[in-house]
Formats: C-alpha cells, structure tokens, sequence
C-alpha cells in the first residue's frame, strides 16, 4: 500500500503530481522566460531605432533656406506651429507648398504673396515623424551666439543654465 491511512491519501497524490508535472514545469518556464526575453529586446531595439534626428534632419532639408530664429531665403521657423492653421495643414504644406497654393488655400497663399512670390521647395519623402523630429529641433534651437562673452568679458545669459552637470552624471 502506498499510503498508510485514509488521512495520508490526498498528501500523497498531490506530491504525486508534483514529481509528474515537475519535468513539464521547467521547460514550461524555460519557453516562457525565452519568449519574454524576446519580446523585450524587440521592443527596445524597435525604440532606439524610431527616433529620427531632428537636427540631421533640418541641415539635410532645410537650412538651405530657413534658419530657425532668423528670416532669410525662407521665414524662421521657431513658433511656426503657433503660426499656421494645423498640424496636418503644417505636413502638407511642407509636402508639397505649391498644391495647397494652387488650391486656394487662403493661409498658403498668403505666405506665398509675403514671400515674393517663391513657393517652398516640396518634401514629399519626409514622413511625420521625422517632421515632428525637424519641428522639436527647431523649437528647442537656441543661438549659439548669445552665450559668447562681451567685450567687458561678462556673459550675456546665466551660466547655470548649462548642462555640464547632466552630462558628467550620465557619463558616470
């Protein structure tokens, strides 16, 4: 008899089933921890790579004509979202200006008629998010002028507001 009593009986099937689904648990966790391993890694490498460089970005497509604080060929951008009707109405514009002109958008053909007459170069590739990166740049830009010293050696904006101190604590 396996067991000596009726008490002992349902000890026994448990630790029973125990030593049976022991083999089938361990490669059940080993699958499982696989598998969990894998979806984490595919989800960071996906993260690192869905970040388009905004500033790369802006040199490649627009510095051409546009500085961000600064009008020249093209107005300055820093505010531009501010500026204009949408966001989408922002995509298109920078898509493909001479449509939104040609279909009497009133906004696009103000710029248009302020500007000389010069509609804006298309970039039908750019897709929003590498526009959102172009605009996060823009907006962020600060001239790197305005922190250079005087004649009188003193320095025109705070020192403090470096990020020295965020940079030697990550490189740590």
């Amino acid at each position: 008899e396996p067991y000596r009593n009726q008490q002992d009986a349902p000890i026994f099937f448990l630790t029973k089933i125990i030593q049976m689904r022991r083999p089938w648990y361990r490669a059940q966790n080993k699958i499982f921890n696989a598998l969990f391993l894998s979806i984490f890694l595919l989800l960071f490498s996906q993260v690192a790579q869905a970040q388009p460089d905004g500033k790369a970005l802006f040199q490649a497509n627009c510095a051409s004509c546009h500085n961000p604080i600064v009008d020249v060929t093209g107005p300055a951008l820093q505010g531009v979202e501010g500026r204009v009707p949408s966001k989408d109405w922002l995509y298109s514009w920078i898509r493909n200006s001479a449509s939104l002109i040609a279909s009497g958008d009133e906004y696009a053909n103000n710029i248009y008629n302020e500007w000389g007459g010069v509609a804006m170069t298309g970039f039908p590739n750019l897709k929003n998010d590498e526009i959102d990166a172009i605009l996060v740049y823009i907006e962020g830009y600060v001239d790197p002028n305005k922190n250079k010293k005087t004649d009188d050696d003193s320095v025109t904006e705070e020192e403090g507001d470096s990020n020295t101190w965020l940079y030697a604590v990550l490189t740590i």
